[in-house]
């Protein structure tokens, strides 16, 4: 085997581990955002208690989330519901809280629980 046949093998194994990784971190942010809420209720809606991730509701975040390649071994993993949605504020305040509410963290765990599990 070449050399130029060993970089472009390793190459392909080295995108596709990263393909995968972006991917699982989207997949663990989708399932941080599937959890019903243990707080407050309005209406039929169960709102998450501070410090959960955000409870379910119309699904516009949950379903904004991707893992989209820019560039080789180049991944980002995020949401577009700002543009979707007219209001790039909303996913930020619930991560971070805002001074009328407390944090509703669902990407920071995302990324937690999948460095633990690489850690294995």
């Amino acid at each position: 085997m070449s050399v130029n046949s060993s970089m472009r093998h390793l190459t392909v194994m080295v995108e596709a581990r990263i393909a995968g990784i972006a991917q699982e971190l989207r997949d663990d942010v989708v399932v941080q955002l599937s959890s019903p809420g243990s707080g407050r209720r309005y209406g039929t809606h169960q709102a998450s208690a501070p410090g959960e991730s955000p409870a379910a509701d119309q699904n516009r975040l949950r379903g904004s989330f991707a893992a989209v390649r820019y560039g080789p071994a180049f991944w980002r993993v995020g949401t577009n519901y700002d543009q979707a949605n007219g209001n790039k504020a909303i996913p930020v305040a619930l991560e971070f809280g805002t001074r009328n509410m407390a944090p509703r963290p669902y990407f920071r765990p995302a990324v937690e629980k999948l460095k633990r599990r690489r850690r294995r």
